[in-house]
């Protein structure tokens, strides 16, 4: 475990106390994880998807756009129209290093990116200047301006819309 946070440090530490309380600590620390609850949003309703996160919020946001790219990409028969035509991918952060942590994703969409259907932005907190990683996915250094960008996807989508954020 790696201590990056208020719950983080306090389980990095208690993990760790064994060696600074000697023998009556036990050797291991089980802990159980749960969740998530609920089903997912019923897509197939919406002719677009929205999914903005920030920070470790993509988590459960990047389940949500794996599901729909590899449903898409198994899929392809893409004659027949069907919702979500178009998945746009929002994810802001303070380190850019964060992007690599689904670099796989963002490369595989610039390999094979159906119909052009998913769109990702990427954002990180620091200047203006837009940068080209080693890993060949973009992203601008500055916050996104949602005020335009759901504008934009409004005008190009005259069905529903489903925002998701989380973060």
């Amino acid at each position: 475990v790696r201590g990056k946070g208020t719950w983080t440090d306090k389980l990095h530490k208690l993990s760790h106390l064994r060696k600074l309380k000697g023998p009556s600590i036990p050797n291991s620390l089980i802990v159980n994880i749960d969740g998530p609850y609920g089903r997912p949003p019923p897509v197939e309703d919406y002719e677009a998807i929205v999914l903005i996160a920030g920070g470790i919020g993509i988590t459960p946001l990047h389940s949500i756009f794996s599901d729909l790219y590899y449903k898409t990409i198994t899929q392809m028969d893409l004659s027949q129209p069907r919702n979500p035509l178009k998945v746009y991918l929002y994810w802001t952060v303070r380190d850019p290093a964060a992007f690599v942590t689904f670099k796989d994703t963002f490369q595989q969409l610039t390999e094979q990116n159906p119909a052009n259907m998913f769109k990702v932005s990427l954002f990180a907190t620091r200047s203006d200047k837009v940068e080209e990683t080693k890993y060949d996915f973009k992203y601008k250094e500055a916050r996104p301006s949602f005020k335009d960008e759901f504008a934009n996807i409004q005008v190009a989508h005259t069905g529903p819309i489903l925002v998701l954020a989380c973060g």
